[in-house]
């Protein structure tokens, strides 16, 4: 029985970090996937359509948000969850994409 309570402390362990990548990861996903809504609803780019400089502003910090999420998640992968390496290898290729 003591090797239950082992695995379950070293589960407990590891969670926080998980978490934190698991966090990272989320919100830069969810930022991709408004690059795509501003960019596609909000910037339009055939002619008769407005120009509204607001929204093309709006694009380019939430770009740099997804990009700066997606470094830090590579980061915490590369740090944290090296044993990972699925994990690690997809955070890094994420982060290179962006």
């Amino acid at each position: 029985m003591s090797t239950t309570a082992g695995a379950g402390a070293a589960k407990t362990a590891a969670r926080p970090t998980t978490a934190l990548f698991s966090s990272l990861a989320g919100l830069t996903s969810l930022g991709v996937l408004l690059q795509g809504l501003w960019a596609g609803l909000f910037v339009p780019t055939g002619k008769g359509g407005p120009y509204d400089d607001t929204w093309v502003g709006v694009h380019q910090w939430g770009g740099l948000v997804t990009l700066v999420l997606g470094v830090a998640a590579a980061v915490v992968a590369v740090v944290t969850l090296r044993a990972r390496r699925d994990l690690l290898i997809g955070a890094i290729a994420l982060a290179l994409l962006l």
